[in-house]
């Protein structure tokens, strides 16, 4: 989360240190719903997913619809890691979850992530414009969301 070309994609500020890494771990990736993404080996955490659950969600989604977020550090990019994350994710909030609908968004910038929500289904929804990021950058905000019926 320290490189500047996954931070500027994800909106956030770039991480400096340890500290503001810990910080990160210990007040968000330790929250349920956030889960981490490792390599095979297990050996080191390369991302990490989320499923924001009805008012935990950044946008106006009913109880039973989940808003998924998620990142992954740019040595794994292009290797398919994270459609296959995705896609898991998606089953896990039909089947486990039992939730109806699944939310994504990005900034109109970013066509990799655009690319990847609709390789994994998702379809456009709306656009937000002026979204607001972490670092304050305005920027259009792209919707997407998939049924999740619509997989079975």
């Amino acid at each position: 989360a320290s490189d500047p070309d996954l931070a500027h994609a994800a909106g956030w500020p770039a991480l400096q240190n340890l500290h503001q890494s810990q910080y990160i771990i210990d007040e968000l990736l330790t929250s349920w719903g956030f889960f981490a993404i490792t390599t095979h080996e297990r050996e080191s955490v390369i991302g990490c997913i989320s499923i924001l659950i009805g008012e935990a969600s950044n946008y106006e989604i009913g109880d039973n619809e989940g808003e998924l977020t998620f990142w992954l550090g740019k040595p794994y990019w292009g290797h398919h890691i994270m459609q296959e994350v995705i896609n898991g994710m998606l089953r896990f909030s039909l089947k486990e979850l039992k939730l109806d609908k699944v939310w994504c968004g990005c900034s109109s910038e970013n066509t990799r992530s655009k690319r990847l929500q609709e390789k994994c289904g998702f379809t456009f929804q709306y656009a937000m414009p002026n979204s607001r990021d972490l670092l304050g950058n305005v920027h259009t905000e792209l919707v997407h969301s998939i049924v999740l019926q619509d997989m079975v």
